[in-house]
């Protein structure tokens, strides 16, 4: 453990005070020194933009069956013709959200898997571990990394 007057000239945060000196008061105190945590943004949009494109389809789906159903339809009475103006809205209603639900979510899980895979990448290029080494003939610092 450093000296009394070091941790106290680091606890006033004298400019000069060295990195392994510090490094070594952390350790002691029992402070982890680690990588801070990714965002789960990326994460979440690029799950949320899945959902979209399935919920796409499952409207597409929809509409499908609908216009199934206006096929197969009864065109004889006016009153006929009204429930087909009916399915008619309700399938262009169904087609028109399963474009906005894909387009949506194509857009949107593309640039959160972007910027997942950018993230991983940049996390896994910067990793470093600081931990204290016992050895044979004294102790030290341990500084382990890695490199994609």
């Amino acid at each position: 453990m450093p000296a009394r007057r070091y941790v106290s000239e680091l606890e006033a945060g004298k400019p000069t005070c060295q990195i392994g000196k510090a490094i070594t008061v952390a350790v002691e105190l029992g402070i982890v020194i680690d990588q801070p945590s990714r965002s789960p943004l990326p994460m979440i949009g690029a799950i949320t933009g899945g959902a979209f494109v399935l919920v796409g389809f499952l409207c597409w789906g929809k509409a499908s069956s609908l216009q199934s159903d206006i096929d197969d339809a009864p065109a004889n009475t006016p009153a006929d013709f009204d429930a087909i103006k009916e399915l008619e809205r309700s399938a262009d209603s169904y087609a028109g959200a399963g474009n906005f639900l894909f387009v949506a979510g194509a857009v949107l899980g593309g640039f959160s898997a972007y910027y997942l895979v950018k993230n991983r990448r940049k996390h896994a290029s910067t990793t470093a571990l600081i931990g204290p080494a016992l050895f044979d003939h004294g102790a030290g610092i341990a500084i382990t990394g890695s490199t994609p």
